[in-house]
């Protein structure tokens, strides 16, 4: 008898069925869709300043204005970050609140070093 007739032979895998192209979950099966629907995950929010990256549910693009590759984006464009930006994700909409926001500096009516967010 060879060796190779006692050797278990390797399972394959059946491809999950995931029709929605839904998330997978932490043990490699689909979310269920209502899940996926109530998270907001069918909805995809892009951002121009981070470099048209795309993010999943609305939970997801709030947090990416804390990270670290939204505010290289504004520091890229000459911009701070603050608190004052958040939500902004087009670059012609955050230069025009950046320049609102130097005429209010000069006025003394905002401080952008005060405003910066630390990360």
């Amino acid at each position: 008898m060879a060796a190779s007739e006692h050797e278990p032979e390797p399972e394959i895998e059946a491809p999950l069925y995931n029709p929605k192209n839904v998330p997978l979950d932490f043990d490699g099966a689909p979310i269920p869709y209502w899940l996926y629907r109530l998270n907001g995950l069918s909805v995809t929010f892009s951002c121009e300043i981070c470099g048209g990256a795309k993010f999943q549910g609305r939970r997801n693009f709030e947090r990416h204005f804390g990270d670290r590759l939204h505010a290289l984006g504004l520091e890229k464009l000459g911009i701070p970050n603050s608190a004052d930006f958040f939500g902004v994700t087009g670059v012609a909409e955050a230069q025009a609140l950046w320049t609102r926001l130097r005429r209010l500096s000069s006025a003394g009516l905002f401080d952008p070093e005060e405003e910066q967010e630390r990360q």
